[in-house]
């Protein structure tokens, strides 16, 4: 804990730790350096947007997603305006040429079937 001490008070220093990742893309990074695909994370791939994918493949243009879906929550991709920008960022994503993959926590093992078609040779 970090107190910060006056004259009159002491006070907690307000933290921000960083969210750990989730354990779903854990998993997917981890299948990526398994077969040893190159990637980035918080890959931006739009300036003027400053639109990041969770996981980029930058050499490849394939992009991988993973959807925070915590039904009944404040996540941002439950809300209508999160929706919606995810939406356009995909769209965005596209117009460039990018192929986007997008998981959730119900289906992100599925990672691997889809790597195999895209990377045969890994």
């Amino acid at each position: 804990m970090n107190l910060i001490h006056s004259k009159k008070k002491i006070f907690m220093a307000k933290i921000k730790l960083p969210k750990p990742k989730p354990a779903g893309l854990q998993h997917i990074e981890l299948i990526l350096k398994a077969r040893r695909i190159p990637f980035e994370t918080e890959f931006r791939f739009m300036e003027e947007r400053k639109f990041r994918f969770d996981i980029a493949i930058p050499s490849k243009k394939i992009a991988i997603e993973y959807e925070g879906l915590n039904i009944g929550s404040n996540s941002r991709h439950t809300t209508n305006h999160g929706y919606s920008n995810d939406c356009i960022k995909y769209n965005h994503a596209i117009t460039y040429g990018w192929k986007v993959l997008r998981f959730t926590s119900h289906n992100y093992k599925e990672v691997g079937f889809f790597l195999s078609i895209l990377f045969p040779e890994n």
